[in-house]
């Protein structure tokens, strides 16, 4: 911002209207003592094995709810992409 010649004060103003970005994995307090981690940035499997072991290391023995949308920017085909999910979500258990 400097470059484009604007003065630190109004820098300095900006920044202070700027919000946090969400990042992946974020971790939540529920209710009723429950823990929801959003990871709702990335719809691949590996990016789902990240996710449910990053669940696996927050929930401690604990039941465990996943709830997925779809994979809808998949090459894979359906059949092989499920197929693949589901065998990640029963390796969680």
């Amino acid at each position: 911002m400097l470059r484009l010649g604007i003065k630190p004060e109004q820098i300095s103003q900006r920044m202070n209207r700027l919000h946090p970005v969400n990042m992946r994995l974020e971790l939540k307090k529920g209710i009723n003592q429950c823990v929801v981690i959003n990871d709702s940035y990335s719809t691949d499997i590996s990016s789902l094995e990240i996710a449910l072991g990053f669940l696996d290391q927050q929930s401690a023995g604990i039941r465990k709810t996943v709830i997925l949308s779809d994979f809808l920017q998949s090459a894979l085909p359906d059949h092989e992409l499920y197929s693949q999910v589901a065998e990640k979500l029963i390796g969680t258990r």
